[in-house]
């Protein structure tokens, strides 16, 4: 209506003083050590509540660290069928059994989106395998998940070393 660009009459309200000075608080280093703790494990928004911050500044700050907002404590329902080998539906015949338990993750979701996101962890994963088994079929499994999973737990392996020879005729009669 004016003729002169948005930006421009933005500016000239600034500098008259007319527009809402934002209240931007910097980050402490305890709130840093509370949100490096809480990422991946609950919600942004859970986050903002408990740093008594707005959202946006918490997806703002994860943006400039250059850290993912993913909640990564336990599996969804798909990583899980993935895994297992298994649909949607066998996995929430589990849940609803009681074989199962799993955790809402607290997110906001209508119905058309298939409501709160499951996080099931790995700890209730083994005892449902160990209380279960007969309902896993290892033809379907992730191969390298399950051994980890079941075997190792999330521990590292270690690189295996064997010792060298010192005798250098051993070595090409070897070969």
């Amino acid at each position: 209506m004016t003729g002169v660009p948005r930006w421009y009459i933005k500016r000239q309200a600034a500098r008259l003083g007319l527009t809402m000075k934002m209240d931007r608080r910097s980050w402490t280093q305890a709130e840093m050590d509370h949100l490096e703790n809480l990422v991946g494990r609950v919600s942004s928004a859970t986050i903002a509540k408990r740093l008594h911050r707005p959202e946006s500044s918490i997806v703002n700050k994860l943006k400039r660290l250059g850290t993912s907002r993913r909640v990564r404590d336990g599996y969804t329902m798909r990583e899980l069928e993935l895994c297992l080998g298994e649909d949607y539906h066998k996995i929430a015949g589990w849940i609803n059994n009681g074989w199962l338990q799993d955790r809402l993750q607290g997110t906001r979701r209508h119905n058309g989106n298939g409501n709160d996101i499951h996080r099931i962890r790995e700890q209730d994963i083994l005892d449902f395998i160990r209380n279960h088994p007969q309902e896993i079929n290892l033809g379907k499994v992730d191969q390298t998940w399950f051994l980890d999973l079941v075997l190792l737990k999330g521990r590292e392996v270690r690189e295996v070393t064997l010792p060298r020879s010192t005798n250098a005729a051993e070595d090409d009669a070897a070969a």
